[in-house]
């Protein structure tokens, strides 16, 4: 009892067929496989392509105030908690932080360019303009509209 090998997500249908050769006939798989063979391409490249794949779904979905970590393992096929595991691995900070990191950093380029604090607050995945300001005020120390004030000419 207990488990021999895992494959992660994505993988090629031989590299499956390999692995469970390699069980059955009772021997351990090598580490490569393990972690995931995408036509033949070396491990670094595998992970370059997740890590690429796992930004511009941020990138793609911040604006929504719903994208959170269900969202992006739904879209990623993988479980919440493989998520939250490998990114962490990859990224060195939880997927939430990340995504909140990346909201606020567009929420100052938007400010920058004199958009209303209310607008930058919905574009950037706030329901509600008051939480996004106390939560810029609580990351950066003074309010979007101070913020903004310092980039007005």
């Amino acid at each position: 009892a207990g488990v021999d090998s895992v494959l992660t997500k994505p993988f090629e249908p031989d590299a499956v067929l390999n692995h469970i050769q390699y069980l059955l006939n009772g021997e351990c798989p090598p580490f490569q496989a393990l972690i995931s063979s995408q036509a033949g391409l070396p491990a670094e490249v595998v992970e370059t392509s997740w890590r690429q794949s796992v930004m511009s779904l941020v990138e793609e979905q911040f604006d929504q105030a719903n994208f959170g970590t269900a969202m992006a393992a739904n879209a990623l096929y993988m479980s919440e908690r493989s998520l939250q595991r490998k990114f962490k691995l990859e990224f060195g900070m939880s997927f939430k932080d990340y995504v909140s990191q990346f909201r606020f950093e567009q929420a100052k380029r938007k400010l920058k360019q004199g958009e209303r604090v209310s607008d930058v607050a919905l574009s950037c995945g706030f329901n509600d303009p008051s939480y996004f300001s106390a939560r810029f005020k609580g990351n950066f120390g003074i309010t979007p509209s101070q913020y903004a004030a310092q980039y007005q000419h």
